[in-house]
């Protein structure tokens, strides 16, 4: 099936992640998103069924308020889009949510804006659309899941580097701390662009993945 033939209810469909309120976003960015995370399934088919809700900001919040009534939620309102994750004892919630501000212009508007960003340093040179950035909030997702920022196999390449040399090459952002870090690598290696450092971090992001999946019997 090819997947930028598809129409709404058939990615809705073959997707499998619960849609929130995303009638009151354009339907262009919506295919652009489910497009692209279309991808990223049949890259890392392991990850299907792993988001469990789609929708704004606001509708991922609500539902994370809904799972933890009583604590406080901490969810950032990160640029473009965003990811609301609870790992608590046997309550483990993934949910990806988009920024308002998306729906204020259309798509040509942010890819020139992310593009800009891109050139200036503050995303990574191969970051160049809306598409990209959600290869950078799948980063997050597996990062998060298995808490690859505590695991020694990765605090032992970031040793190996300083903040000039992240800077230079991977983006400015990926300065903001390391689970920023390692979404910026997650997104440059998906690129495919031969950076050797992110292409390493990555590969080992997908092996401890595959790993905790192995010993979970999944």
């Amino acid at each position: 099936m090819n997947i930028t033939t598809m129409k709404m209810q058939e990615l809705k469909e073959t997707l499998e992640i619960p849609w929130f309120h995303l009638e009151e976003f354009k339907e262009e960015l919506i295919l652009e998103i489910s497009i692209e995370l279309m991808k990223v399934y049949q890259q890392y088919p392991f990850l299907k069924g792993k988001i469990q809700a789609l929708g704004s900001n606001e509708d991922i919040l609500k539902l994370m308020q809904e799972k933890l009534p009583k604590e406080k939620i901490s969810f950032a309102l990160n640029y473009c889009m965003s990811v609301g994750f609870i790992k608590k004892e046997n309550l483990l919630f993934i949910g990806l949510g988009i920024h308002p501000a998306l729906n204020k212009q259309n798509i040509d508007f942010w890819n020139e804006e992310i593009r800009k960003k891109s050139e200036e340093g503050f995303f990574t040179k191969h970051c160049q659309n809306l598409r990209d950035i959600i290869w950078h909030e799948v980063g997050h997702i597996l990062d998060y899941q298995i808490s690859f920022w505590k695991n020694p196999n990765f605090l032992s390449l970031l040793k190996k580097v300083d903040g000039n040399y992240i800077e230079l090459a991977v983006s400015k952002y990926a300065l903001t701390d390391v689970h920023e870090f390692i979404a910026e690598c997650f997104l440059e290696a998906n690129k495919g662009c031969g950076n050797e450092f992110c292409d390493l971090v990555t590969n080992t992001l997908i092996q401890e993945y595959t790993l905790v999946l192995k010993k979970k019997g999944m």
